[in-house]
């Protein structure tokens, strides 16, 4: 017998596989919306290719979607403000702002 369709609220996407110049096997970029310092070291927003969930991953992580980071760091904008800190003394900090995204560009490989 014949059951009515029912759409699960659930979205299964997926998730595209691909071998890396190295041999391993990593996923596709789609795009890189945000940038971060850890502990002093880079860490880029990443969106995945069929994710709705970014993660935040080392540059070591994107070796293999330089375009798509220098990309980015061409679409922000930075401003330098004075900030006071401990000791009366001020120092420069670099804000940097991103603009908007745009997802139509075609995605690449990461580990």
């Amino acid at each position: 017998m014949l059951k009515p369709y029912i759409q699960s609220d659930r979205l299964e996407q997926t998730i595209s596989k691909v071998r890396l110049p190295d041999g391993t096997e990593g996923e596709l970029v789609e795009d890189i919306v945000g940038f971060r310092r850890r502990k002093g070291k880079p860490e880029y927003h990443v969106k995945w290719l069929g994710q709705s969930r970014l993660t935040w991953e080392p540059l070591e992580n994107l070796q293999y979607v330089p375009d798509l980071v220098r990309n980015f760091h061409e679409r922000q904008t930075y401003e330098v403000v004075r900030q006071p800190f401990e000791g009366g003394h001020v120092r420069d900090v670099n804000l940097m702002s991103a603009t908007t995204h745009d997802y139509s560009s075609s995605a690449q490989a990461s580990p």
